[in-house]
């Protein structure tokens, strides 16, 4: 899933709309992860520095491409 990623978002630097599915494509996994993490009641470091972390990464490179 994380390498399909990566590759939408390669591809996306040259074929118009891609980049943006991809990106939406990151930031719902991400959103979807940290569901799971919340239901599993495992809020410890990782959820906190990884899911959170991520998921903030993610919706901030889609503002500063898509809408700045």
């Amino acid at each position: 899933m994380k390498l399909l990623a990566v590759a939408g978002l390669l591809i996306g630097i040259k074929v118009e709309g891609v980049g943006l599915a991809a990106n939406v494509g990151v930031i719902a996994y991400f959103l979807a992860a940290t569901y799971a993490h919340v239901r599993a009641r495992f809020l410890k470091q990782e959820f906190w520095l990884n899911c959170l972390g991520m998921l903030l990464f993610a919706v901030a490179v889609l503002l500063y491409s898509f809408v700045l």
